[in-house]
């Protein structure tokens, strides 16, 4: 193994343990924030988007800046990456989608606790944008 190599792997796997601890620590307040009664929406999201976050930059440096080519930069073209990683951005987007309905369920029991009156209507706009998800990634992977 090279240096650069070597060096790459540490510097890569310390990011990812040090986002990793951010991520519990935020997770915790979150957790702490929810048995408090407090609204937990937005945190919650920005919570997640910062996870996702993290895992495209490391798929990118990996992927565009340090491949796997002995450290030169890809050769490869932008539409002939995406059609290669169709597969993976497909489940990519389920797996977030069912995260933000995840998210969507817990605001629901959070009206239902609070006896809002509008948690009827919301339950059915949470339910039609989970089966506008799941068909849309039907018809994402009859295409693909």
């Amino acid at each position: 193994m090279d240096q650069f190599a070597w060096a790459y792997s540490v510097v890569k796997s310390s990011c990812i343990y040090i986002s990793v601890i951010a991520s519990l620590v935020a997770g915790f307040r979150i957790y702490q924030k929810w048995n408090r009664g407090d609204d937990i929406e937005s945190a919650l999201f920005l919570w997640v988007g910062s996870l996702v976050a993290v895992g495209i930059i490391v798929l990118a440096v990996d992927t565009f800046i340090v491949p796997a080519s002995g450290g030169r930069i890809a050769a490869t073209s932008v539409p002939g990456l995406l059609l290669g990683y169709a597969y993976e951005t497909h489940h990519l987007v389920v797996m977030l989608g069912i995260v933000v309905a995840i998210l969507g369920l817990i605001k629901i029991y959070n009206k239902v606790r609070n006896g809002d009156e509008d948690t009827y209507d919301y339950l059915i706009r949470w339910f039609g944008s989970l089966m506008f998800l799941f068909s849309l990634g039907y018809v994402i992977s009859l295409i693909l």
